[in-house]
């Protein structure tokens, strides 16, 4: 390895930039994870699925799955 090369710049040299990172991630819209917490704690009878599937509905291609939620 040369000297003054580090992991992620030899990687970077080897992979191009932004190696380990999906594209497709980054064009996903994120959740609002205020609200989703707000939600939670004044709410007893909301639960996370619900909160996602209103998400899923606002963004039906790009938004992550329940697991990534």
């Amino acid at each position: 390895m040369p000297e003054g090369f580090d992991e992620q710049q030899l990687q970077e040299k080897l992979s191009g930039p932004g190696w380990g990172r999906s594209e497709r991630a980054a064009d996903r819209p994120l959740p609002d994870f205020e609200q989703i917490r707000h939600e939670l704690a004044t709410n007893r009878r909301t639960i996370l699925q619900l909160l996602w599937e209103e998400y899923r509905a606002a963004h039906p291609e790009r938004a992550y799955s329940y697991t990534s939620f």
